[in-house]
C-alpha cells in the first residue's frame, strides 16, 4: 500500500521503546552487495534491492552515519582524569564537515587544562524498564554483552583537524582494570583492552586497523574507545573526526527488513523520519519481487523478517503487523529489555538531538489493513514456491485480526482502515480505502486458494464488494474510498494505483472496468509516467511501474515496454528507482496534522520492487506471471565431430520452464525440462552429419515468454585417424603409404609428419590414403601422424632403415680404418646399433653419424665378406669388402 511521506506529526513514545535511536545511527549512502547465487540477480531491480538488503550485514557496524540502522554500541560512556569530568566535550555525532562518506561523521574535542585526560567509550549499553536510550554499562550488569565472535579486525578513518593531534583508539576492556590488566567488574569485556596505541593524526583521513583476531569476543561491551591528554598534546586543545567504523563481521544469514528510502542531508524533516525506516509494504513488494525472481535466500529472509515481527511485538500477541519497523538488526542487542521483554522487534522512529529524546511517528507504529494485506499476499507467495507452514499460519493469523478488527457493515461493507497511534490506546480508523479492499480481496482469495476453506472466499467477496461499489460507471474510474463514515464517497483525489491495482487484482473479471487505465491515461499521466493524481506535478515512478504491469498483463506490450524503459531510464546509478521525479510530489491527501503528504526524489525500495514486479511480469495480487524470456548462457557440449553420432545436448542458461523447448537452427527438438536454469534435448545424428555451425536458441510460449538469444554450437570436421602404414620400415628417400579416414578429399593444408619432420614429397592423397616419400634427416623409429583442418591423428610406428651408400676403402687389412657412408645411421651410436663384417660384430668404433661410420676392420675375418649397418629400425643391405692379407 501507499505510505504517508511526507512531514508527520510525530510524538515521543513514552511507552514500550525497543531501538534507541540516539544520535548515532542514519543510512550508508550505499551499501556493499552480496551477490545471491541466484542467477535472477542480472536484474539491475532486484540487484539493487540485494545490495540494500545487505548494506548493515556485510559487516557489523559501530558507525557510518549519524542515525544510521546499522550503527552498533549506541550508550556513550566517558572517560576522565578525577575531577575533570566538566572539562569533558560532548561529541558531534552529526558533523557535515567534509565526511570521510556518507551523511556525515563524528566531530570530536578535547580540552586541555595543563594535565587532564579525558575520552569516550561506544559502549553497548542497557535499555530497561520505560527507558527510550541505554545507560552506560560499566561491567556491572550480566547478560549484556554483544558477540563478535568471528571478527578479526576493527577498522576505523580518522583525521585531524590541523593535523599533529595525538590520540589513542582501542577496543574491548570494559571492566578490566587498565593498571593490572584484570577484571574488577562481575560481568567484564571478555578479553582485555585492544589498542593502537597514540597515534599522531594528519588532517587527511587515514584509515587505522586494530587486530582482534587472537581475542576472546564473545561478550563485548566497549566496540570502540579514544582517549587524549594534555600532555601527549602539549597542552594544547585539539578537534579530530572519526567516520566508518566497523568490525569485519557478516551477518547475511540473519533475518532483516530492508530501508525503504536513501535519505540525504537537507532541509526536508522527510531525510530524517524516513533514515531508519523499513515499511512492511515497502519490504512486502521486494519479498515478492525476489520470489518471483527465484531468489529465494533472500525472500526467505525477509519472510523470517515478516513473521518474527507478528510473533515478537513489543505490545501486540493477537496476530497484527506494524505498518513499519527498524532497518538493520532485526531485534535489539543482548541487555536490552524494555519492560522486561527480550528479541522485540525494533520499531521505526528517530532521534531529536535538539530535545534529545526518541520520536515515533503515529502513523508508522500504527496498522493499516492495506499493509496487512501486502505482508499477507508476501508470505502467501512464499509459502507457495518454497512452503513452510509457518509463513501460511501467519498469513492466516494476520487475516483473522483484520476480520476480527477490521470488518464493516457500514455502506457497501468491506473493510476499515485499521488503527495509528500507540498501545495500548490506539486510535481507529474508521474511513474504508479503495487500496486496502483491493489488497486483502486478494489475500483473502489466495487463502481460499490453498486451504479450499469457504471463509476466506467470503471474506475476499466482502472485500470485493466495496471494491466494486467504488466504481464510477459515468467517467469510469475508481473512487479513493470512503470518509469517516464509512458511506459517503470521497472523491477529492482519484489516484492512478487504485485504477492499475484493480484491474490486476480483478485479473479476467476486471473486463468491464478497462475504462479505469483510460482514465488515468487522460487525468493523470505526465510525460511518459504518471503522476500520483491528476495535478500531473511530477513523475510518480512506483505508479507508472504498476501502470507498465496492468499494460502487460493486459498484453499491451508496447505500452509495457515503452514504460519498463521509461523508469529504467530513470535509475540512480547504483539501480535505485527513485520515488518520484521532483522533491515535494504533491498526492492531494493531507496527514493528520494537515501537512501534505507528499513524495520525495530518493531511492526507493517500494518503487525499485515494483519496477522488479514489472520487468518480470508478475502480478503480486493473482501471483502469476507472463511465462519470462528465456535467456541462453552457455551449451555442454558446445561442438560435436561432422559424422559423430546422435547425443544429448545440455542448455544452460535462466527463465526456463516446463513448457520452454530447445531449438536447433530453428527447428524444435524433443527437449527434457531439468529445472529453470537448465534443459536437455536430443539431437539427432543427421544434426551433425557435415561440418558447420548450428544456432541453438530456447522457445517458450506466450504469454510472455519468447525466444532466447542464440548460442552457436560448432560441427568440427572429424579428425583423421590412420590404421595403418604399408611398409612399417623402410630408408629415408623411399615412398609408403598411409591408411586411414578423414584425411580430406585433397591435401590443401593438410600434411603428414614423420616424428618432428614435416613430409615435403607426396605422390597422391586421399580421405583414406596418402603416398609420401620418406623425408631424409629421419632415423631409428619414429612416430607418422597426420594433420589436417580437423585435427591430428593418432600415430603410428615406423621404422627408418638404415641404408650403405658406399664403403671407402673397399679392401685392406685388419686393423686399417674403414668409411662406411650411407644414411640413417643415427646421430649417435645406440646400443641397440652395430657394423658386422660378415658374421663379425664390430667392437670398436672411431666414430658415428647419421651418414657416416668409422670403425676398424676387424679381426678374424678373410676373403671377401658383406658389410652390413644393423639399428633399430633393422639391417641395411650390405656392401662387399676384401681382407688383404
Amino acid at each position: 500500500m501507499r505510505q504517508s511521506l511526507g512531514i508527520q506529526k510525530v510524538s515521543c513514545i513514552a511507552a514500550v521503546l525497543f531501538v534507541l535511536a540516539s544520535a548515532l545511527l542514519g543510512t550508508r549512502a550505499s551499501g556493499a552487495y552480496l551477490k545471491s547465487s541466484s542467477a535472477a540477480e542480472s536484474l539491475v531491480s532486484t540487484g539493487y534491492l540485494a545490495q540494500k538488503m545487505d548494506q548493515y550485514h556485510t559487516a557489523l557496524d559501530v558507525y557510518t552515519d549519524s542515525d544510521a540502522p546499522g550503527n552498533h554500541f549506541l550508550s556513550r560512556g566517558m572517560m576522565s582524569s578525577p575531577g575533570d569530568e566538566a572539562s569533558i566535550l560532548e561529541m558531534n555525532e552529526k558533523c557535515t564537515v567534509s565526511p570521510r562518506s556518507g551523511i556525515d561523521c563524528i566531530e570530536a574535542g578535547f580540552k586541555s587544562t595543563g594535565s587532564n585526560y579525558n575520552g569516550w567509550y561506544f559502549l553497548n549499553g542497557t535499555l530497561t524498564g520505560s527507558e527510550t536510550q541505554p545507560d552506560p554499562n560499566w561491567g556491572d550488569t550480566a547478560n549484556a554483552g554483544v558477540d563478535l565472535t568471528g571478527a578479526t579486525k576493527l577498522t576505523f578513518w580518522a583525521r585531524g583537524k590541523v593535523g599533529g593531534e595525538r590520540v589513542a583508539f582501542m577496543c574491548f576492556g570494559v571492566g578490566w582494570n587498565p593498571v593490572t590488566e584484570t577484571p574488577d567488574k562481575p560481568y567484564p569485556d571478555s578479553s582485555p583492552k585492544a589498542s593502537t596505541g597514540y597515534v599522531t593524526l594528519t588532517d587527511a583521513w587515514t584509515k587505522y586497523t586494530i587486530d582482534v583476531s587472537g581475542l576472546d569476543k564473545s561478550y563485548v561491551l566497549g566496540g570502540f574507545a579514544w582517549i587524549t591528554s594534555a600532555s601527549e598534546n602539549s597542552g594544547n586543545d585539539i578537534t579530530f573526526y572519526l567516520d566508518d567504523i566497523s568490525y569485519d563481521k557478516p551477518r547475511l544469514t540473519e533475518p532483516r527488513f530492508i530501508l525503504s528510502y536513501e535519505t540525504i542531508q537537507s532541509g526536508y524533516s522527510f531525510d530524517t523520519i524516513m533514515r531508519k525506516l523499513a515499511y512492511t509494504y515497502d519490504n512486502a513488494v521486494a519479498l515478492l519481487a525476489f520470489t518471483a525472481s527465484g531468489e529465494m535466500d533472500r525472500a526467505k529472509l525477509l519472510a523470517d523478517a515478516l513473521v518474527y515481527a507478528q510473533q515478537n511485538d513489543r505490545y501486540y500477541t493477537d496476530g497484527r503487523i506494524r505498518n513499519a519497523y527498524q532497518a538493520g538488526d532485526l531485534v535489539p542487542p543482548a541487555g536490552w529489555t524494555p519492560h522486561g521483554k527480550t528479541g522485540t522487534v525494533r520499531m521505526p522512529g528517530w532521534y531529536d538531538s535538539t530535545n534529545k529524546k526518541w520520536e515515533e511517528d503515529s502513523t508508522q507504529v500504527g496498522t493499516q489493513t492495506g499493509n496487512v494485506a501486502w505482508a499477507m499476499l508476501s508470505l502467501i507467495s512464499y509459502y507457495k514456491a518454497a512452503g513452510g507452514d509457518k509463513y501460511l499460519d501467519a498469513a492466516k493469523q494476520m487475516g483473522e485480526w483484520v476480520e476480527a478488527h477490521c470488518r464493516d457493515t457500514r455502506g457497501a461493507g468491506g473493510y476499515t482502515a485499521g488503527f495509528e497511534g500507540w498501545e495500548p490506546d490506539q486510535t481507529a480508523l474508521t474511513y474504508k480505502s479503495t487500496e486496502h479492499n483491493i489488497d486483502l480481496y486478494a489475500a483473502f482469495e489466495r487463502l481460499y486458494e490453498i486451504t479450499g476453506d469457504a471463509t476466506w472466499h467470503e471474506r475476499s467477496e466482502h472485500a470485493k464488494s466495496f471494491l466494486l461499489s467504488m466504481w464510477d460507471a459515468t467517467e469510469k474510474k475508481f473512487w479513493t474510498g470512503t470518509g469517516d463514515d464509512g458511506v459517503n464517497v470521497n472523491t477529492s483525489v482519484v489516484p492512478t494505483d487504485i485504477q492499475s491495482w484493480a484491474l490486476l487484482a480483478l485479473g479476467e473479471d476486471g473486463a468491464a472496468y478497462t475504462g479505469a487505465l483510460d482514465y488515468a491515461e487522460s487525468h493523470n499521466k505526465v510525460g511518459e509516467g504518471y503522476d500520483f493524481n491528476s495535478d500531473c506535478d511530477g513523475v510518480w515512478y512506483e505508479g507508472t511501474a504498476q501502470m507498465a504491469e496492468v499494460f502487460g498483463s493486459r498484453g499491451e506490450n508496447g505500452k509495457w515496454d515503452s514504460l519498463v524503459s521509461f523508469i529504467e531510464g530513470a535509475h540512480f546509478a547504483d539501480g535505485a528507482t527513485p520515488a518520484s521525479s521532483i522533491d515535494g510530489l504533491t498526492t492531494g491527501f493531507d496527514l493528520a496534522d494537515g501537512s501534505p503528504w507528499l513524495y520525495y526524489h530518493r531511492a526507493h525500495v517500494g518503487a525499485t520492487g515494483w519496477l522488479a514486479l514489472a520487468e518480470l511480469r508478475f502480478n503480486p495480487f493473482l501471483m502469476a506471471f507472463d511465462n519470462p524470456l528465456p535467456v541462453v548462457t552457455s551449451l555442454d557440449p558446445a561442438h560435436k565431430t561432422a559424422g559423430d553420432p546422435d547425443f544429448t545436448l545440455t542448455v544452460n542458461g535462466t527463465n526456463f520452464i516446463s513448457a520452454s523447448t530447445v531449438n536447433w537452427n530453428g527447428s524444435p527438438r524433443t527437449t527434457t525440462y531439468i529445472n529453470d536454469t537448465r534443459l536437455t534435448a536430443s539431437i539427432p545424428a543427421s544434426d551433425i552429419a557435415t561440418t558447420g555451425t548450428a544456432s541453438v536458441t530456447v522457445f517458450t510460449p506466450a504469454p510472455g515468454g519468447g525466444t532466447s538469444s542464440a548460442q552457436t554450437f560448432t560441427i568440427a570436421k572429424p579428425k583423421p585417424s590412420i590404421t595403418k602404414l604399408s611398409p612399417t620400415s623402410g630408408t629415408t628417400g623411399s615412398y609408403i603409404y598411409v591408411y586411414g579416414t578423414n584425411f580430406e578429399g585433397s591435401r590443401g593444408s593438410s600434411y603428414v609428419e614423420f616424428g618432428s619432420t614435416r613430409v615435403s614429397t607426396y605422390s597422391s592423397w586421399s580421405s583414406t590414403k596418402i603416398k609420401v616419400k620418406v623425408p631424409s634427416g629421419i632415423s631409428r623409429t619414429c612416430s607418422v601422424v597426420v594433420h589436417t583442418p580437423g585435427g591430428t591423428s593418432n600415430f603410428k610406428t615406423f621404422k627408418v632403415t638404415p641404408a650403405i651408400s658406399s664403403i671407402s676403402p673397399t679392401s685392406g687389412k685388419v686393423g686399417s680404418k674403414l668409411t662406411i657412408s650411407g644414411r640413417s645411421f643415427g646421430s649417435k651410436r645406440y646400443s641397440s646399433s652395430y657394423v658386422k663384417f660378415g658374421s663379425k660384430t664390430v667392437s670398436s668404433y672411431t666414430s658415428w653419424s647419421n651418414t657416416k661410420i668409422v670403425v676398424n676392420v676387424p679381426s678374424g675375418i678373410t676373403g671377401t665378406v658383406s658389410v652390413k649397418v644393423t639399428t633399430s629400425g633393422g639391417t641395411s643391405a650390405g656392401k662387399y669388402f676384401t681382407v688383404k692379407k
